[in-house]
């Protein structure tokens, strides 16, 4: 432990990641998957070099207000070149190799639509903003006849979940059992600022989406949320508490296989995935408490009669713009289900009561876990109340063999 350690290095990027919105935590920006580099830095094989800014040369990199993550040593040694500059800091190191990972720019000048003008010969363009696009799948003006696989990252989760529920989506689509909806166009604006607003310390990132709320959006229209099992205790805690995987979207709805999802879930029991404590209390309180602020963040933000756009977008900047999340202070209480402009039905009331239901047989878990764990106590106690001082008294009275 300490500052130089793995937790300590980690410490230090977080809180400065942190800095601009301590209460969003991770929750506004993508968290990072790897501890490896971390735990390289800890060990003092490499350092770790954060900037706003940074300009390169031939083999030399210009860091310009850099925070250093390492050890001691790596700071001394990267601090000899620090050079001050107008009251900037600026760091200067050179690199054998130099690997830019800068990321990459969606261009579709390959896809070439023309217009359903015939007047017209210039093609149509596709918006590279998958913010702008309806489940970051549909692009505007294209209706059903375009569609995008693998632009949803969720901040935590994996690409391949949101790109499988969303072809089932497509799936529907083309064989006609379900439609966009008309003004699917302005719906995807509202989820896009939505959701810029949220992960709002990284707003180049357009691709970024909240996991559960995205997943939970879709199924929404696919009609596959999980099927809530209100008559079996033991599913109830897992649903509440295990991670969203695809194998609950299976349980109803089109494509449904309840065995093959049964299989999964039974693999494990229902208190593997309860949090350590004291997060655990936390987590308990927060679900007797969420239910009532997002039925009135819901009430009076995500029922507006109409959705305001911003004018960048080309809609209308009138009605009621919905507020990316539930606050309270600056803390974000909850996104489950209001990241997106989703509807409240029964079947949302009936999670509420899950949750409540699932959070009560935790507690009384917790509760029996404890009382068995004093009256063990009590009764080893009751049981063997002399054994110590019986011991010593008879090794006291024992005499050495001659």
């Amino acid at each position: 432990m300490g500052p130089t350690s793995t937790q300590g290095i980690n410490k230090q990027i977080e809180l400065n990641c942190w800095s601009k919105d301590f209460f969003s935590s991770d929750t506004a920006l993508v968290p990072g998957k790897s501890a490896s580099a971390v735990t390289a830095a800890s060990k003092g094989r490499l350092d770790i070099v954060i900037s706003p800014e940074a300009r390169f040369g031939s083999n030399q990199v210009s860091f310009d207000r850099p925070h250093v993550f390492g050890t001691k040593t790596n700071h001394r040694r990267m601090n000899k070149n620090q050079k001050v500059a107008d009251g900037k800091c600026q760091l200067d190191y050179e690199f054998d190799t130099i690997i830019a990972c800068t990321g990459f720019k969606l261009d579709f000048d390959w896809i070439r639509i023309k217009s359903n003008n015939s007047s017209e010969s210039s093609k149509m363009e596709v918006n590279t903003n998958p913010r702008t696009w309806f489940k970051h799948c549909f692009p505007p003006n294209f209706g059903e006849s375009l569609a995008f696989v693998g632009f949803a990252r969720p901040h935590s989760g994996g690409i391949p979940q949101c790109s499988e529920i969303v072809s089932r989506y497509i799936a529907q689509l083309y064989i006609g059992s379900l439609e966009l909806p008309k003004d699917y166009a302005q719906l995807a604006l509202s989820d896009g600022d939505a959701e810029s607003a949220c992960f709002h310390l990284t707003p180049h990132y357009n691709m970024l989406v909240d996991y559960t709320a995205y997943m939970m959006s879709v199924a929404k229209l696919l009609g596959c949320t999980p099927q809530i099992p209100l008559m079996d205790p033991v599913l109830m805690v897992k649903y509440w508490t295990f991670p969203l995987w695809p194998c609950f979207f299976r349980t109803k709805g089109v494509g449904a296989d309840q065995t093959a999802a049964r299989v999964i879930l039974d693999k494990f029991g229902p208190w593997d995935a309860l949090a350590p404590i004291p997060m655990l209390f936390a987590q308990l309180a927060m679900a007797f408490i969420m239910p009532f602020v997002n039925f009135v963040f819901f009430c009076t933000h995500a029922t507006a009669s109409s959705v305001a756009v911003k004018e960048e977008h080309g809609g209308s900047s009138e009605g009621q713009k919905r507020r990316a999340l539930p606050w309270l202070y600056k803390w974000r209480l909850s996104k489950a289900h209001f990241l997106y402009y989703n509807s409240l039905t029964l079947e949302d009331f009936q999670w509420v009561l899950l949750q409540w239901i699932a959070s009560s047989l935790i507690i009384c878990y917790l509760l029996a876990k404890g009382m068995t764990t004093v009256f063990s106590v009590v009764a080893s106690g009751i049981l063997f109340p002399f054994n110590g001082h019986h011991h010593k008294a008879t090794a006291a009275g024992k005499k050495k063999p001659l």
